[in-house]
């Protein structure tokens, strides 16, 4: 839980409390760009970077939370910045109207149990028996945007901007604890462990300036072998620290098969374990492959695919590559580029798919409304969209099958039955066109053979299927629909006429209780002549 209560004070962190005895004073000249910060005992030099981290506006201009560098220093408790806009007035102005923001983390047992009646929610527990648990002040921190991974049976997660925390099983009766021994990074944007020497990795960490902590969205820190709550870069240990060299920002990491990756805004960069003194060796390997968010990124039997701002991409063995999509038009056309931070990896292991979640045009709360995903066993990695609504998704586990949450807080377990919770599961897809004749020649067809599977390998052959055939003369056409027709495992075939050159097929079910699949539909068909 994060608190924040006004105090005299300033940032803690890494364990350590930096308290003054007044908060910032910002002087400004009319006209001028160049601010005067009064600080008790401030303690800078000239070249020094300031970090203010509650932004203030006055006379004209913002001091931002931001870092600034100190251009003079006049004594001991004044020194002078340059901001970017000129000030319109002359005077004074505090920092956060005089008031200092202290943000703190506090540890909180899980909540007491026992509650009686008349004592805590109405008609739970026994009457009067129990104890009243004792309210708690300040703000939750949400579960917005977290990364998480395991070191060995232990749990480390970080929500995005904030502390790392870690949660032992073997701990007893609490939550998860923050890291804040000496060098821990209190503020980063994810984390994941290196499992080529169990290091813990932070990125878009944050370094301790002259005054408070300055995000740096490129700098990768990491602990040292064996031991997260080291992060104090020795000849001792082999924590350290690097920034990547390009871009704008680290969006997304991820360790794997004997390297981990990192994703900026641009690229793909190996992080590779080289021993000490350097311990990491940092090499760009995918110019122009960059991550549209943290948690659009996967692995699937053996390669990483992930989404970026405009392509799909993978990494294998022969290095890292575009994968071409047949439905680009229908993500990248139609994705909301305002919540691209809010795109989802959708992996499902035992169907071979890599898959997103991600929030369309029609999505004006940002929340992923809508999926895309690809097979990689099949030939010619067949890809299929449509509308599904879920914030968050995980593959199969010790759990069982993927898991997914809408945001209104409904878990699904997937893949797991053929209805939709006692009632007929409504299926429905159409697959693209395909030619029935080549350059100008027309062609009849007058006869369909249906190829399904039509039941599990135990299960009852009792599915009833719709097909739709929409023929058109020209790519663009309106489509001519013929259909629908009811086929059962007892249909050997189906009449029809009709005459085009290119045709689609809408394939419909909402039968309770049955399994079908696709196979490969054939169909009789006879030249027609030109036109």
């Amino acid at each position: 839980m994060t608190m924040s209560k006004n105090a005299a004070g300033a940032g803690v962190g890494n364990g350590d409390a930096i308290i003054f005895s007044s908060v910032p004073v910002f002087s400004t000249t009319n006209g001028s760009s160049n601010v005067t910060v009064e600080l008790q005992n401030h303690g800078v030099s000239v070249g020094d970077t300031v970090v203010f981290g509650i932004a203030t506006t006055g006379n004209g201009i913002t001091i931002a939370a931001a870092n600034y560098i100190v251009t003079s220093v006049t004594n001991s408790h004044n020194f002078s910045i340059t901001v970017s806009a000129q000030a319109t007035a002359s005077g004074s102005f505090a920092m956060n109207n005089g008031n200092a923001e202290l943000v703190y983390s506090i540890t909180l047992g899980p909540p007491a149990a026992g509650t009686g009646f008349g004592l805590g929610g109405f008609g739970s527990g026994g009457f009067g028996t129990g104890v009243v648990p004792s309210s708690q002040t300040g703000t939750e921190i949400t579960a917005t945007d977290w990364t998480e991974d395991n070191w060995g049976e232990i749990l480390a997660a970080c929500p995005y901007g904030g502390l790392i925390y870690y949660w032992d099983p073997t701990g007893g009766f609490s939550n998860a604890q923050p890291i804040t021994t000496s060098g821990a990074p209190p503020l980063n944007s994810g984390i994941f462990v290196s499992m080529s020497q169990q290091i813990l990795v932070a990125y878009g960490s944050s370094i301790h300036q002259k005054i408070g902590y300055q995000r740096q969205p490129l700098l990768v820190q990491w602990s040292d072998v064996q031991n997260f709550l080291e992060w104090n870069a020795t000849a001792a240990t082999q924590a350290g620290n690097f920034y990547i060299p390009i871009g704008s920002q680290i969006v997304a990491g991820m360790a794997v098969a004997n390297q981990n990756l990192l994703w900026t805004d641009l690229d793909l960069w190996a992080m590779s374990y080289i021993g000490p003194p350097e311990t990491f060796g940092f090499n760009q390997i995918g110019a122009g492959m960059g991550a549209v968010s943290s948690h659009a990124v996967q692995k699937l039997r053996g390669s990483v695919f992930w989404m970026g701002r405009t392509n799909f991409y993978s990494y294998t063995g022969a290095g890292a590559a575009v994968i071409p999509c047949p439905v680009w038009d229908a993500v990248f056309q139609n994705i909301n580029t305002s919540y691209l931070q809010n795109v989802r990896a959708m992996p499902n292991t035992p169907f071979n798919e890599c898959g997103w979640l991600y929030p369309s045009t029609a999505s004006s709360s940002g929340e992923c409304d809508s999926y895309v995903k690809m097979n990689i066993t099949e030939p010619g990695a067949p890809w299929d969209y449509g509308p599904l609504q879920r914030s968050a998704w995980i593959d199969q586990s010790i759990l069982g099958m993927p898991i997914g949450a809408q945001s209104n807080g409904t878990i699904y377990l997937h893949e797991t039955g053929n209805d939709a919770d006692g009632n007929p599961l409504v299926s429905s897809f159409t697959t693209g066109y395909f030619y029935l004749g080549e350059g100008e020649e027309f062609v009849v067809v007058d006869q369909i053979i249906p190829d399904f599977k039509w039941s599990t390998f135990t299960g009852s052959t009792s599915a009833q299927i719709s097909l739709t055939f929409n023929v058109v003369n020209y790519p663009g056409d309106t489509p001519i629909q013929y259909g629908p027709y009811t086929v059962s495992q007892l249909t050997e075939y189906i009449f029809v006429r009709f005459r085009g050159r290119l045709m689609s097929i809408t394939v419909q079910s909402s039968d309770l209780g049955s399994f079908w699949r696709l196979g490969s539909c054939k169909y009789r068909y006879a030249p027609a002549g030109r036109r």
